[in-house]
């Protein structure tokens, strides 16, 4: 027999699930507490909400008994989550039997004692919970998620443990039940990406550590002062932090903006002008650091970016004199260059921009203080510039993957084979290829030419989170509106996903053969479109688009519109998704075949 599902004296929800989502009133527990209804009572201290009673005291005889066990009862449910947190089996052994303390959750979370037990990979621990009478085998968290669907997700990861979704299956877990995101299990576990489980174990941690400023920022949603750390370079006091729910969509906007900052920087690097002019679009984004508190100026001085400075220069005038994290001006990143000429170029700009000029002391540079302005950079400080793109070791090229590289056309500005390669996560396979045949010119421009398409992406995206049409406008071409993102989306899926009815309308009338673009989850933007409730699957329509073919579970654009509860989501969401190499690796060797001159010509 399996356990039972039942939820002590919790209020069912549409779905018929018994489900946390209720908000209690102080009115309300005034009342229970008056009438002796101490099922509601207990339902709240099990919930981590024992606060909303202590200190209460009523004449009704049941809540006075409730009131007197309550600093124990309340210890006891502290005990055990920390014990499931902790995989301490002898402590969950002794505790479990205690009243309805199987049906505890986690305060923040609303996780079960069996969602803990999942999520932190204990099989043993979720055996003895489910030996019990009541066991909430089906219970759901504050995403709508069953342990199932926690189980299913790391039970997809290649090599990974699948004991704790077979005991669940084995038990009766509901494999059909959906989260709040329209997800069963089994989606979960064929794409098991769609959870990251480091942020879930991080946020089902127990007792609940209240972290440091920069947690409490993040908690907060202290977008600027997130804004102004990754600004700063400092991108990696945060990254690996763990985001709640309530801010979790802060991930995704921080980690975008690191690479546009990241962006910014190789383009100037590259002496890519068009580039960094779509990038840097207002003077924070002129001054935008790296690690060492280096800003484009910086980098421009140093690489000898002389259009770029000038630009810079030109527009913002005002960043002549940022400093780097010891405090170096462009001007003294000027006199560290080793080239007589290029040091007085840069110089002359600078001072005539109106730096404030360094003592003569300051400017004799040593040679260990010189290489330390390159620090963190991927380039030799001799003064080649040459990046370091290969490593001490041979690397073993995948023989497939090189042959499926060289079977594409490189004269065709068409990267449909590089793109499926870097969703199936071949990046570095594809790297160590490139690093093979460097002697390659026409391979070597095609993967040049790919990350500025990606790069140019990238752009667009933002431009149409932020609604900006005009600026998009500016962007797009027959090249960039093929072009698809590590997901398979392009410019107009992103446009759907993000609702913007008349960006959608300019790209169907503007580009009308590549309505039907296909991402990886083989769905174009309207099946997407379809569950919405808005007129863009009517405009997708009217324009020409195809809905009558299936994606990869089946379905057409046309049977999602039918049945609009049916949600429709990309195949993962990149709000932790990491840039891939061969989108930021740089290609600039002294060999005047790859000068990147050539690259800007076809």
């Amino acid at each position: 027999m399996p356990p039972s599902t039942h939820n002590f004296i919790v209020p069912k929800s549409r779905t018929g699930d018994k489900f946390l989502k209720q908000i209690v009133t102080v009115e309300q527990v005034n009342q229970w507490l008056r009438n002796g209804e101490t099922g509601h009572i207990e339902n709240i201290v099990l919930q981590g909400k024992a606060h909303l009673i202590e200190g209460k005291d009523s004449y009704h005889p049941k809540t006075n008994a409730f009131l007197k066990i309550l600093p124990i009862y309340k210890h006891k449910i502290e005990a055990l989550l920390e014990a499931l947190y902790l995989g301490d089996k002898n402590t969950v052994l002794s505790l479990i039997d205690y009243k309805h303390i199987i049906l505890a959750r986690h305060p923040s979370t609303l996780a079960s004692t069996i969602h803990m037990a999942v999520i932190h990979n204990y099989p043993k621990l979720l055996k003895i919970l489910l030996s019990k009478n009541h066991a909430p085998i089906n219970a759901r968290d504050i995403e709508g998620r069953t342990p199932l669907h926690y189980a299913a997700a790391m039970c997809g990861v290649p090599g990974a443990d699948s004991q704790c979704f077979d005991i669940l299956i084995d038990k009766g877990a509901k494999e059909t039940y959906v989260d709040l995101e329209g997800y069963t299990a089994e989606n979960y576990k064929r794409i098991p990406r769609l959870i990251d489980m480091r942020q879930v174990q991080g946020l089902n941690r127990y007792p609940i550590d209240s972290g440091d400023q920069y947690d409490k920022m993040i908690y907060d949603r202290n977008l600027p002062a997130l804004t102004e750390i990754v600004m700063k370079g400092q991108y990696e006091r945060i990254e690996h932090r763990i985001f709640p729910p309530h801010a979790r969509d802060l991930a995704r906007v921080l980690s975008n903006l690191n690479m546009r900052i990241k962006a910014i920087h190789q383009a100037v690097m590259d002496d890519d002008l068009p580039t960094m002019k779509q990038l840097v679009d207002d003077y924070d984004m002129a001054t935008c650091m790296d690690s060492e508190g280096r800003t484009p100026l910086h980098l421009g001085v140093l690489f000898n970016r002389e259009g770029i400075c000038r630009y810079l220069l030109l527009l913002y005038p005002k960043c002549v004199d940022v400093t780097d994290n010891d405090g170096r001006t462009p001007l003294y990143y000027a006199s560290a260059l080793t080239s007589t000429d290029a040091k007085k170029t840069m110089t002359s700009i600078l001072l005539r921009a109106g730096a404030t000029e360094i003592p003569v002391t300051q400017s004799q540079l040593r040679g260990s203080l010189r290489k330390k302005l390159y620090a963190n950079l991927s380039i030799d400080p001799s003064g080649k510039e040459m990046f370091q793109v290969f490593s001490e070791d041979d690397e073993e090229v995948d023989k497939e993957i090189e042959a499926q590289i060289f079977s594409i056309d490189f004269e065709q500005r068409e990267f449909k084979e590089l793109e499926e390669l870097q969703f199936h996560g071949k990046s570095e396979q594809i790297w160590s290829v490139v690093k093979k045949h460097l002697g390659n010119d026409r391979l070597v421009k095609y993967i040049y030419a790919y990350k500025q398409v990606q790069t140019k992406l990238a752009t667009a995206f933002c431009a149409i989170d932020d609604n900006d049409l005009p600026k998009l406008k500016s962007l797009l071409d027959m090249e960039l509106v093929q072009a698809r993102d590590a997901r398979g989306l392009t410019v107009l899926h992103m446009a759907v996903l993000k609702e913007r009815h008349e960006i959608v309308e300019y790209i169907a009338h503007a580009f009308p053969k590549y309505l039907n673009i296909k991402d990886f989850a083989g769905r174009s933007a309207a099946h997407y479109a379809s569950s919405q409730k808005n007129a863009i699957y009517d405009t997708l329509m009217d324009a020409g688009a195809d809905v009558s073919f299936p994606d990869k579970d089946g379905y057409t654009a046309q049977r999602y519109r039918n049945n609009p509860g049916h949600q429709v989501r990309p195949v993962t969401d990149m709000t932790t998704e990491v840039t891939s190499p061969i989108m930021m690796k740089t290609l600039s060797f002294d060999d005047t075949s790859l000068d990147q001159g050539e690259f800007s010509s076809w």
